[in-house]
């Protein structure tokens, strides 16, 4: 249990609160604007009023003015919100909550806070929130529910509208939600258990592959499942799977989290490079990738070197680059990306398999096969080091992060939003601390910065947002502005995809 008093004076603002004990519940109002502070609390017949001290001063009552405490029936309701008279309405404390979203106050979309004291002693506790405070309208409504049987002597249970200050203010975070709590496991249950098989699907020359993210996929994670891996290594001599994103993003979760969990130990490591990209980490705009650029193919080769050097210094494994052709490649960027390499001893061939094929990738294949080593893999951190969490700022931070910013990303260093403080102590708390981490970056910048090319030095990653991923065994760190969705363009490929009356596809490429 933590303590309350300490809780909220490492808050600077948690807005409104609600705490429940045995025998009593507590509830408060904290407002910045003088429209909110212009307000005292009045008995009525069935509960508890807001109305404003000063009439005269009165702005807009609609989201200010409403009962925070009715009693229904045996039960009494508290709230922040006019939900308290939709739940008594209906006579239902969850009915009402799911009839209900956040309040409309863009961009913080305050929460709404409930809770439902029972007759036996047992109550249950709801928070309504925005999943989307970068959107117009707050995106989707997160509805949470915590049910409790009761409370001991001294204790209680807290929740509040705010983790803290901020702009938009960051939203409370508490315990988790799980299937049990929903009573939903069984459903669950039968829903993965087809989900998660992999897919068996084949290339144009018929070459089978397992295709699976299945109910785990991330777009932070860029790995297929375990599963679908140990299939394909069971049909085949030699097994290729992607990790998506580079080196410090989909090889460090492949490598850190699933081979250490599963057992899995690759020979050897394709890091595709394309001399678009590294145009653009040399400063092209991307209108002008289509040219020929030497000086700037040049200046954006420390990218692909770095993701070199931590494939073969950070986990010791050999590894192979793949230059990716394009169309719109010249021979002297490609002889420049392969001297380049070589200077360096670094393994490159190019690859042709999207104009050419099978045919096209023989020459890689080859190179790979050659490069085959069995080594023991090394880790960027040990499994059994411990989240450590504190509130305060300044204190100690997760080792896990730490050990991956600066040993892959190259980072100085971490540093931890108020609110992925608090949410490191709440892992802690519900026994998620010693998890491993999944970090959701940009992946066009070793940093947290999409603009930072080339290998940057010198900056610092900041986690605004840390979550437990239990099924999936890890936590996953947001990091700078990035999303966990998959993007699409503007015109989807799948719009192009049919099926004419003879049962041919058309519209793959």
């Amino acid at each position: 249990m933590q303590d309350l008093l300490e809780l909220l004076r490492n808050n600077p603002y948690p807005g409104r609160g609600i705490v429940v004990g045995k025998g009593r519940v507590y509830y408060w109002i904290m407002g910045r604007s003088s429209n909110s502070r212009n307000r005292v609390f009045t008995k009525t017949d069935d509960g508890i009023m807001t109305e404003a001290h000063d009439p005269s001063k009165l702005e807009d009552p609609s989201l200010i003015i409403y009962h925070p405490v009715r009693t229904m029936g045996d039960a009494l309701v508290v709230t922040n919100g006019d939900q308290t008279d939709t739940i008594v309405e209906k006579n239902s404390f969850r009915d009402g909550c799911m009839a209900r979203k956040f309040e409309p106050d863009g961009p913080n979309f305050t929460p709404r806070i409930s809770c439902i004291v029972n007759a036996d002693g047992s109550f249950e506790l709801s928070i309504l929130k925005a999943e989307d405070h970068g959107s117009a309208d707050g995106g989707r409504c997160v509805r949470e529910f915590f049910t409790y049987e009761g409370a001991d002597e001294g204790h209680g249970y807290f929740i509040s509208t705010y983790q803290g200050d901020g702009n938009p203010l960051p939203s409370f975070a508490g315990e988790p939600v799980r299937a049990r709590d929903l009573k939903a496991q069984g459903a669950m249950a039968a829903l993965l258990k087809d989900a998660l098989k992999p897919n068996l699907v084949q290339t144009l020359e018929g070459t089978p592959a397992f295709v699976h993210g299945g109910p785990f996929a991330n777009i932070a994670h860029g790995c297929n499942s375990i599963m679908a891996t140990r299939m394909a290594m069971r049909f085949g001599d030699v097994a290729i799977t992607e990790a998506g994103f580079g080196a410090d993003l989909g090889a460090e979760k492949f490598l850190d989290i699933k081979c250490r969990m599963t057992g899995v130990r690759p020979s050897a490591v394709v890091i595709v490079a394309t001399a678009r990209a590294l145009k653009y980490n040399g400063g092209v705009a991307k209108a002008d990738l289509n040219e020929e650029n030497l000086e700037a193919l040049k200046a954006g080769m420390p990218n692909l070197l770095r993701h070199v050097d931590n494939i073969q210094s950070v986990y010791g494994l050999p590894c192979v680059v793949a230059i990716n052709r394009f169309p719109t490649d010249t021979e002297a960027e490609l002889e420049l990306i392969e001297s380049e390499c070589q200077k360096l001893g670094v393994n490159v061939k190019l690859s042709e398999v999207w104009a050419k094929g099978g045919e096209g990738g023989k020459a890689l294949a080859e190179k790979v096969l050659e490069v085959l080593e069995d080594r023991p893999i090394q880790y960027t951190y040990p499994l059994e080091m411990p989240l450590k969490f504190a509130y305060e700022d300044g204190a100690d931070v997760a080792d896990a992060l730490e050990a991956v910013a600066t040993k892959v990303y190259r980072a100085d260093g971490v540093d931890f939003t108020p609110a992925a403080k608090r949410q490191l102590a709440e892992l802690r708390e519900n026994g998620f601390g010693n998890l491993p981490v999944c970090v959701a970056k940009t992946q066009y910048s070793f940093s947290d910065n999409a603009k930072a090319l080339g290998a940057p030095e010198n900056f610092r990653i900041t986690v605004r947002e840390l979550k437990v991923s239990a099924g999936a065994h890890f936590v996953v760190a947001l990091t700078g502005s990035v999303l966990t969705m998959p993007g699409l363009p503007k015109v989807p490929a799948a719009e192009n995809i049919d099926v004419d009356n003879d049962g041919n596809i058309t519209g793959l490429f």
